[in-house]
């Protein structure tokens, strides 16, 4: 389980560098990934099921961490100069 999850972390890494690059969200696609992140595409479809539940779970992803980070801010209480 806990390789699986490491698994499942690096191809979101590879899938979130691929589309912040010239390419974008549209030109990313499975073949891409799997070579960035050294798996066979089957892997990816078996964590995803497809390249649209990939980039969801990319923005879902991107999104939950966005707000842990702002409320780790937030929590700081620090002045907002």
């Amino acid at each position: 389980e806990r390789r699986a999850q490491e698994k499942k972390k690096e191809i979101l890494q590879a899938a979130f560098d691929l589309m912040n690059t010239d390419i974008g969200t549209a030109g990313v696609t499975m073949d891409k990934v799997a070579e960035s992140a050294q798996v066979s595409k089957a892997t990816i479809f078996k964590y995803f099921g497809s390249k649209e539940g990939l980039i969801y779970e990319v923005f879902s992803t991107f999104m939950n961490d966005l707000g842990q980070e702002a409320k780790a801010l937030i929590a700081e209480n620090l002045p907002f100069e």
